[in-house]
């Protein structure tokens, strides 16, 4: 990126990418830890959908600090972004505060206008749970959203409190939940209840109207690294992929937390290793993990999982799917492998899945 120059090797430094399909413009957002500055960069338009039209140079991207705006954002950690299907501009989402009592924070992209606007800080750590106030940030499994324009989030609860407790190490609870019809200026619940809304300055707590959406115990001990969330485009609800501790507490393992498009939420038992990442095709609802690809029918209530073992070997890293040749009935994946020692480099390997 011109005139930037990386500051630190920290593992949260995370570098986040995302495309605004409108407009074919690639958006990168890289070396943040409770930052100042907003580190972004955007590229030309049209870089993204026509690369070949384009002598691949540095000068095809522009560095913009605070996004191009003057808003104060607070210290930026985790900036991610998120497609708006029915737009096809992005949302991009960040923590201020720390692991305990961090607050979620929106920006969204125009891809008519070129621009982004701050829609504001969503969330709190007000309220209270078993006595203690203020104690707690949420842990999202994304903002996906559907055809109809409507972004949906789901998160747990991070307890400040459950960390002084013995035989519970992360004090996650719960599945909170909202959507937006605006944009992510305006929140409601599962029952309809507004819990957010930025221009009266309400904010998503744990004290909401409705509460919890689903409840998850802090005992089961289950894991924000493995929330994750899709919407299924088939069948119009939204699968959260949580791992946790199975009801005897021995290990941790996949479950299934599926809300349907009535609110009607239903827990299922998968019986694979934690971790992983989702993929809804059709009626398949494939699951990637270091055991190998795994696929169940959705319709069937994931009764049955079949492996489709690697025809080659990984060791551990990280993993992101790429579905943009989905309907061409390919599906790639990246995997960049974890260094023995700190600060070392690793290869990045691409495999491609072909769907029949």
């Amino acid at each position: 990126i011109p005139n930037y120059r990386m500051t630190s090797q920290d593992r949260h430094n995370k570098i986040a990418l995302g495309i605004s399909k409108a407009d074919g413009v690639i958006h990168l957002s890289f070396d943040h830890h409770n930052s100042v500055t907003f580190n972004y960069a955007k590229s030309v338009s049209g870089l993204a959908t026509d690369p070949e039209k384009f002598d691949w140079s540095s000068n095809l991207f522009t560095l913009q600090s605070n996004l191009g705006l003057e808003d104060n954002f607070g210290l930026i950690t985790y900036p991610s972004f998120y497609d708006i299907e029915s737009t096809g501009g992005l949302l991009m989402y960040w923590r201020t505060g720390g692991a305990i009592g961090g607050e979620m924070n929106l920006a969204r992209y125009d891809p008519l206008l070129k621009s982004w606007t701050f829609i504001g800080q969503i969330s709190s750590r007000d309220g209270s749970y078993n006595g203690q106030k203020g104690t707690r940030g949420p842990y999202h499994a994304g903002f996906v959203s559907d055809k109809y324009g409507k972004i949906h989030v789901g998160w747990l609860w991070r307890e400040a409190e459950a960390q002084r407790k013995k035989n519970v190490n992360i004090g996650n609870h719960g599945i909170s939940y909202a959507q937006s019809a605006d944009g992510g200026k305006t929140w409601v619940s599962e029952n309809g209840d507004i819990v957010a809304d930025l221009e009266k300055g309400l904010v998503m707590t744990i004290d909401n109207p409705s509460g919890i959406a689903i409840e998850v115990p802090m005992e089961l001990d289950p894991t924000n690294a493995g929330f994750t969330s899709i919407y299924d485009q088939y069948g119009h609800h939204l699968i959260f992929l949580i791992s946790q501790l199975n009801d005897q507490k021995e290990e941790l393992f996949n479950y299934l937390y599926v809300r349907d498009n009535k609110g009607q939420w239903t827990k299922y038992e998968t019986g694979l290793k934690s971790g992983g990442q989702m993929i809804a095709i059709k009626d398949r609802l494939l699951l990637f993990n270091a055991g190998g690809v795994f696929h169940s029918k959705i319709s069937e209530g994931f009764k049955n999982w079949v492996k489709l073992e690697h025809p080659f070997e990984l060791k551990k890293g990280s993993v992101d799917w790429d579905l943009s040749r989905i309907e061409e009935g390919r599906v790639n994946f990246v995997i960049q492998y974890n260094p023995e020692k700190i600060g070392q480099p690793t290869p990045v390997e691409l495999f491609e899945l072909q769907l029949n």
